[in-house]
């Protein structure tokens, strides 16, 4: 006898528990910083292009923009390792450019 419809659990069905006030804080402030460090390798790469720069270096950056507009789409809230990689990459990417 095959199982009713409410016994089948719905595919991609997430289990788990809201982010907490704090998660999404923390979520807010992480966007913030990856909002920046885009910004700022969005300056560098047309300083670079202005600058005929190294085109290893352009592609370089070119990548790092494309992962941080994704990490801004992607970013969840409750995944703290997550958030606290892209923190500390952002700010590694803001000291970096600051130089």
């Amino acid at each position: 006898m095959p199982p009713s419809a409410d016994d089948t659990p719905l595919l991609g069905r997430l289990d788990t528990p809201a982010p907490t006030s704090e998660q999404v804080h923390e979520h807010q402030v992480v966007r913030d910083l990856i909002a920046q460090a885009l910004a700022a390798q969005s300056a560098r790469r047309h300083q670079l292009e202005q600058a005929d720069g190294d085109p290893a270096l352009v592609a370089r950056v070119t990548a790092t923009q494309h992962r941080l507009a994704q990490a801004l789409q992607t970013l969840d809230p409750a995944d703290e390792q997550q958030v606290a990689r892209w923190r500390q990459e952002c700010v590694d990417l803001l000291r970096e450019t600051s130089r």
